[in-house]
């Protein structure tokens, strides 16, 4: 069954195309988007189109800043039935537990994780593979909607929240500032989000311990009928890995605190292994590095944990059945700015 979100997640997405100048009918006829998407809630809408919309109305428009803009006027209450709980956490560190904990139950392709590291945690957001072409605009879309709600639970913005994303710095900066501050780094490793400790142990605001147990009581039942599969939790887990050269089922398992034997049963009865979400992570973010970010192709083979351009040249080949040099060239005229139509017809 193909992957959706609630049409609810385009909220105001239509009217930012119009004052970009953009058309809506051709955005939706090029992503799939069934027009009546853009204004009717409640919607399911395959994630593919909605990942391609966003592309397709930063590309048309020349609006570069479209995902950074829709998100200030979005909220996290996108996240639809994972809401209460985010809404009544005591601290911003439990709310962002919560919201990587279940994200599984919002989109089942779309991955977030909490990882506490030296000094704070980092908010990591990325998209499965083989999901999507590009994703620079549903990225700086969602890390914004999650660093919006924290300022807005805390009650101001923090100049120690540092932003990381895997593609290049865009030309204008100024919608960044404006949305994220002024702790932007690009060509990176992940997308991510740091918060200091301090931060993550700040008071929400709107703290209800009663409605918290009302919503902690829903989210137990919607866990028991879409449980968190296990293809999922391991991908998640390669993708933040910390070395993907030294990346193996022993380590993922004791990240997930489970035996590599029980990783394997479990991949087998989803139909798939270790040894295949790996590569297709390693294709997936080599393609997406090649296309979005200025890393040197030698930067990227390191950062995939290939030993030498030899190796990873033999197994892009392999991945994507060209040269990561092809592909490169190949992938600058796709970000230059092009019509939704002309986006339909080279589909």
């Amino acid at each position: 069954m193909e992957a959706t979100v609630n049409s609810y997640l385009l909220k105001g997405f239509a009217q930012l195309v119009a004052e970009c100048g953009g058309d809506l009918r051709l955005i939706g006829q090029a992503s799939g988007i069934r027009h009546d998407a853009f204004f009717t809630h409640g919607l399911a809408v395959p994630v593919r189109q909605v990942l391609a919309g966003f592309e397709l109305a930063a590309r048309s428009s020349g609006f570069r800043a479209f995902g950074l803009t829709l998100a200030e006027r979005s909220s996290l209450d996108v996240v639809g039935p994972l809401w209460p709980l985010l809404n009544s956490a005591g601290t911003v560190r439990q709310m962002l537990d919560d919201l990587a904990t279940n994200f599984h139950i919002y989109s089942d392709r779309g991955l977030a994780s909490l990882v506490m590291v030296e000094g704070g945690a980092m908010l990591h957001y990325d998209i499965m593979a083989g999901e999507c072409e590009s994703q620079v605009q549903i990225v700086e879309f969602s890390l914004a909607l999650a660093y919006r709600e924290i300022c807005r639970q805390v009650g101001a913005g923090s100049d120690s929240a540092i932003f990381l994303f895997r593609h290049s710095r865009p030309p204008d900066l100024t919608a960044h500032r404006r949305v994220l501050g002024p702790n932007l780094s690009f060509d990176q490793e992940c997308n991510a989000i740091f918060l200091d400790a301090a931060l993550l142990e700040r008071r929400c605001r709107l703290h209800d311990w009663q409605s918290r147990e009302s919503a902690q009581s829903q989210i137990g039942d919607l866990l028991r009928h879409r449980p968190q599969g296990m293809a999922r939790q391991v991908e998640l887990a390669i993708r933040i890995h910390p070395d993907l050269a030294e990346c193996s089922i022993g380590q993922i398992g004791r990240t997930l605190g489970l035996s590599s034997r029980t990783i394997q049963r479990a991949l087998a009865e989803e139909g798939t292994s270790f040894r295949r979400i790996f590569g297709e992570v390693r294709a997936d973010l080599a393609h997406k590095y090649l296309a979005q970010s200025t890393l040197a192709v030698g930067q990227i083979a390191e950062l995939l944990g290939h030993s030498d351009m030899s190796a990873f040249s033999r197994a892009f080949r392999r991945w994507r059945a060209t040269t990561a040099s092809c592909e490169r060239r190949n992938a600058r005229p796709a970000q230059a700015d092009v019509s939704p139509n002309e986006a339909a017809g080279s589909a």
